[in-house]
């Protein structure tokens, strides 16, 4: 009996083995292409992500309040007078305002600082009917003062100067910045001062500031503005936020 020889044959792709039966034959090695794995239609991603723990915090408005000092103040007073003629009710209306004027000019008050809206003149006619009796004359009188401390002293010899009718005196600021950083200041320890207080009653620790938002200020509001009074307040106002723990 014949033995059958086997003999093994090399693979020709590699390790890969070759079914002709089925494949039709093996591909030659440069006929291989990398083609990439296809990817899922959807992919899952996975982040890994940790929240910062919430801040807490005390937030509270601070108000500050500075009683600025005028730099100047305006005296006003009227004058009358009356004429059987519009002339002569005119002539006596600028003799009491010119009385006005020296007086203040005596205090060393500056001429550029006094004075005069202009005499007007009015028909006065008799009851019932259009017969005119006389005319009368009237004008006022500016005079700014600049020594604010002694515009009750200055007032006083302006009255008694002439006949007039005391119109009023008001005090006026020029400059507010100084006055407002101030209140700044003092709206800052009215906020610290709250915040502690609210600490303190609900037992935590107030720590640093992390937030302080300012109210809008316009340092020229108050110029050109009139005030009866001579103590003028300038106030400021923050947002302050502490942190607490």
């Amino acid at each position: 009996m014949k033995r059958k020889k086997i003999r093994l044959l090399p693979l020709a792709c590699g390790l890969t083995l070759c079914l002709a039966g089925l494949l039709g034959g093996c591909k030659a090695q440069e006929e291989i292409t990398n083609v990439p794995t296809p990817k899922p239609e959807k992919q899952t991603v996975v982040i890994n992500h940790e929240l910062e723990a919430p801040e807490h915090y005390i937030e509270v408005i601070g108000n500050g309040e500075i009683i600025a000092s005028p730099d100047f103040a305006t005296i006003q007073l009227g004058v009358t007078a009356t004429g059987e003629t519009a002339e002569a009710a005119s002539a006596a209306c600028q003799e009491q305002t010119g009385k006005a004027a020296e007086a203040a000019s005596s205090l060393e008050i500056r001429r550029q600082d006094i004075s005069q809206r202009g005499v007007e003149i009015a028909p006065k006619q008799k009851e019932g009917t259009t017969t005119v009796t006389h005319y009368e004359a009237t004008d006022v009188v500016t005079v700014v003062v600049r020594r604010v401390a002694q515009s009750e002293t200055i007032l006083t010899t302006l009255m008694d100067a002439g006949e007039f009718e005391f119109l009023g005196v008001t005090y006026s600021i020029t400059e507010s910045s100084e006055a407002y950083r101030m209140a700044l200041a003092a709206a800052t320890q009215d906020a610290l001062a709250k915040a502690t207080m609210l600490a303190e009653a609900t037992e935590v620790q107030l720590g640093q500031v992390i937030g302080i938002v300012e109210t809008a200020y316009d340092d020229s509001a108050l110029i050109g503005e009139n005030f009866e009074s001579s103590a003028i307040a300038v106030s400021a106002q923050i947002t302050v936020r502490y942190r607490i723990a």
